[in-house]
């Protein structure tokens, strides 16, 4: 792997920080992908570990401003992203944060992370400038989507044993949970949590279920019917590998 003075560094921070015993085997490799020893930390004069200046995006939702942007202070800056839900409604969070605080805050994720219910809350970390303007390295993506249904009273069937039926329905196209929401203006609301099968598009997905919803004689014969179908709306998610990512910035 090209390493450079980036190992090194990380092991020293390890050794300093943590008081751990750190040993490193093998080799690394340079720009031009020649094969070089590991460097000694002595070698590595003024190199920092966490970038100076760095820069992160600083906001409340999913694509901030170009001017939302903030130069973080303290001796080991890093940008954070988090996310989190109050009922079926999405927090998410762009800021600065320090290392020590987003390697506790990724610790919880093990608790906090695994379900997208009410009081679910996914926090990451990063180092580079900007590196929280999309979303994180190393997070898994999958979907949430509302779906709102007129006329159910219509229907021979309860809200939980339809999100099962659906949730069968769907099976073909990924793994879906779906969760009955409650009642808004007399439309009865359901999200769909959807990890889909490699490689399928949000676009794809969107009109996999939707073809479903439309066809199914199953849903159909409990009252489901396409003018009943007040609306469909996605929006996208992550889902952690519970991991927090440091790497060197350009020039480093």
């Amino acid at each position: 792997m090209t390493c450079g003075c980036h190992l090194p560094a990380f092991v020293n921070h390890i050794k300093k920080v943590y008081n751990r015993s750190v040993t490193v085997r093998g080799k690394c490799q340079d720009a031009t992908g020649a094969t070089i020893p590991i460097l000694n930390y002595a070698q590595c004069k003024d190199y920092s570990l966490f970038q100076r200046n760095l820069q992160c995006q600083t906001c409340s939702k999913m694509t901030c401003n170009e001017s939302s942007v903030t130069s973080c202070p303290g001796a080991e800056p890093v940008c954070r992203f988090a996310m989190s839900m109050n009922g079926v409604t999405m927090k998410i969070e762009k800021s600065c944060s320090t290392y020590r605080k987003c390697v506790e805050a990724m610790r919880n994720n093990t608790l906090t992370c695994n379900k997208w219910t009410n009081g679910t809350s996914c926090v990451g970390c990063c180092v580079g400038n900007l590196c929280n303007k999309n979303d994180f390295l190393d997070w898994t993506n999958f979907f949430v989507f509302h779906l709102t249904l007129k006329k159910f009273s219509e229907y021979k069937i309860s809200a939980e044993n339809l999100s099962k039926a659906m949730e069968r329905e769907l099976t073909t196209t990924g793994t879906f949970t779906i969760e009955y929401c409650g009642l808004d203006r007399n439309r009865t609301i359901f999200a769909i949590y959807s990890k889909p099968y490699s490689k399928t598009s949000k676009k794809q997905l969107l009109r996999n279920i939707s073809q479903v919803l439309n066809t199914s004689q199953t849903l159909r014969n409990v009252g489901v019917q396409q003018s009943h179908i007040d609306c469909l709306m996605k929006w996208f998610v992550m889902k952690a590998q519970h991991q927090i990512t440091v790497k060197p910035s350009p020039g480093q």
